[in-house]
């Protein structure tokens, strides 16, 4: 699909009040399964050698990323001192992790991404080298992500999440939250950094679409609270997160935020990616 197609979708699935379906085809074809057995932590000498190459590859990405699209950000104060945390971000880019790692350029992140960005190649093991984490139907394999993340946020890393599920190509508006990335944070007592990207119009392109300037505003960390149940704290966290969205969109675009489809509710149920005991 060409952006003119993928924005005509976007526009029909917010009509319609699909705001968490894909609106790009899914090649299935270029996935690698993940198995049982799908060990997330990559240990050994070589994973070594290969994730410190990924992850210099995905800072010197970050800085022609942020070069191209003239990124900006805001409330980078908002993280100083914090050593782990679980981020959200929309989800509004092929290369919006790049743009993500700029604010957290000297830490260590991680990113959660569908099973079927899962790679099958040379492509796919620089992606896990560089620290994704892809979801599974498969039960066992999500016990093991979810010890994973567990391991990982004791060490002081920092895991991405997109909440709102699929790709929209820099739609402006904040969408409905699976509940995942608040249950980790919730189990794992960490905070919830929330990011929101915004965009200005610049030049407009052949195919009618603009190129676009990115904006990066980082929320500041968002605490469970341990007088609370889990259920309670993962409601409050969703809330919050959803809240700071909607305020950076409607202080920088300058608008009330509206859907096409009516007034949606951020805390109805959604089939969560992740589910455990």
């Amino acid at each position: 699909m060409d952006k003119k197609q993928v924005l005509i979708k976007m526009e029909q699935n917010e009509k319609l009040g699909k705001l968490n379906e894909h609106v790009c085809p899914i090649n299935y074809n270029s996935m690698l399964k993940v198995e049982d057995n799908y060990n997330y932590l990559r240990p050994g000498f070589f994973n070594k050698i290969g994730k410190f190459f990924a992850r210099e590859l995905l800072k010197l990405a970050s800085l022609i990323f942020s070069s191209h699209f003239k990124l900006k950000v805001y409330g980078k104060e908002n993280i100083k001192g914090v050593k782990k945390a679980i981020i959200t971000s929309n989800h509004i880019s092929y290369f919006d992790c790049a743009l993500i790692k700029k604010p957290f350029f000297r830490k260590k992140i991680y990113y959660t991404v569908g099973e079927f960005n899962n790679f099958k190649g040379i492509g796919g093991s620089l992606l896990r080298c560089a620290g994704t984490m892809p979801f599974s139907g498969n039960f066992e394999a999500m016990k093991n992500f979810i010890k994973a993340t567990k391991i990982l946020l004791q060490k002081d890393n920092f895991i991405v999440f997109y909440p709102e599920g699929a790709l929209w190509w820099c739609y402006e508006k904040p969408r409905p939250m699976y509940n995942g990335a608040f249950m980790l944070a919730v189990k794992n007592e960490v905070p919830i950094i929330p990011l929101f990207f915004t965009f200005k119009n610049l030049k407009k392109k052949k195919d009618g679409s603009y190129k676009k300037r990115y904006y990066l505003h980082i929320g500041k960390p968002i605490y469970i609270d341990k007088q609370k149940s889990s259920s309670e704290n993962i409601k409050i966290l969703k809330e919050k997160n959803f809240k700071f969205c909607k305020n950076v969109y409607e202080d920088f675009y300058g608008k009330k935020l509206k859907y096409e489809c009516g007034d949606i509710n951020i805390n109805a149920e959604i089939n969560n990616t992740i589910q455990y005991k």
